[in-house]
């Protein structure tokens, strides 16, 4: 990961989104190591707090790291469902860490999760599966795609869309 996270500033990245678990489901201290090769980049949690131990101590520990952020559904396949925990965590980390809620965001959902959440960052994939070969040609589709397609691409017009609807919620002008 160190090398991944040097590769990704020479490629001029803002930040990185990085973690690791240890045995028992905490936070593994390699995950310093990380932060420190960050150093000057946002560096951002990845849902391994989902899978943790405990959502709250990993928390605490990606604060005592030196993380930007962290990346969570509430230990939820959706966002709504774990909206609880993501508002819990907000107030638990507030003014030491970020939290971005992930887990099904879309344009149509995106004031409800800020309201349910008081998270003040969103990540979305919005994206649509694209057509395979036919012919019987080999398949390329990775996991979770659906049978037929053979990968996903952001869907432009759900990117928009979800920037609308923020923007309108916080009454930025269009750029």
């Amino acid at each position: 990961m160190v090398g991944d996270i040097a590769a990704a500033r020479a490629a001029g990245a803002e930040g990185v989104v990085v973690g690791a678990l240890d045995s028992s489901g905490a936070l593994d201290p390699a995950c310093a190591v990380f932060v420190d090769a960050a150093e000057g980049l946002e560096v951002t949690l990845h849902r391994a707090i989902d899978v943790s131990a405990s959502s709250q101590r990993a928390l605490d520990d990606a604060i005592g790291f030196g993380f930007t952020r962290v990346l969570t559904s509430g230990r939820q396949r959706s966002v709504l469902d774990g909206a609880p925990l993501i508002k819990e965590l907000v107030r638990q980390g507030f003014g030491a860490i970020e939290v971005m809620a992930c887990g099904g965001v879309r344009a149509a959902n995106a004031v409800q999760v800020i309201e349910a959440t008081g998270v003040a960052d969103l990540h979305a994939a919005v994206r649509m599966p694209v057509p395979g070969a036919t012919n019987g040609a080999v398949s390329f589709a990775g996991a979770g795609v659906p049978q037929g397609f053979d990968r996903f691409e952001t869907d432009p017009d759900e990117v928009a869309a979800l920037c609308a609807v923020i923007r309108d919620r916080n009454r930025l002008p269009a750029k």
